[in-house]
């Protein structure tokens, strides 16, 4: 069975970490790995959810542009990789506020992720 990947994007203060912590507290249920990514070189994100007590897995932060741009798909892809062979059945990805998502079904597709994840949706704020 392949995991869920929900994109959540928008631009910077448009409110993704906070819905991300809503998330999170409302499906306290379920095995969820995040993947946080700032366009900065220092991700901030990861901390804030950690000072806020959510616990919904693993956090994984990627920093330094935009996850969906050919600067960080490798790291992107390696990261998803890592997460396949995980036990959580949601990977939520908050995407960089300068970031352009719809490439990921490409992505995942050249390079075989697709198989692994299913992109159920992309929240935009």
């Amino acid at each position: 069975m392949r995991k869920e990947l929900i994109i959540l994007s928008g631009f910077l203060g448009s409110g993704k970490t906070t819905l991300l912590r809503s998330l999170l507290l409302r499906h306290s249920d379920r095995k969820i790995a995040v993947l946080l990514n700032d366009f900065g070189d220092i991700p901030v994100d990861g901390e804030t959810l950690r000072r806020s007590g959510v616990e919904g897995g693993v956090v994984v932060e990627i920093g330094g542009g935009s996850v969906f741009c050919s600067c960080l798909r490798e790291p992107f892809i390696k990261t998803l990789a890592n997460l396949a062979a995980r036990d959580e059945d949601l990977i939520i990805v908050e995407a960089s506020g300068m970031s352009d998502p719809s490439a990921v079904d490409k992505m995942l597709r050249l390079s075989g992720l697709d198989g692994l994840f299913e992109h159920t949706s992309t929240i935009c704020l």
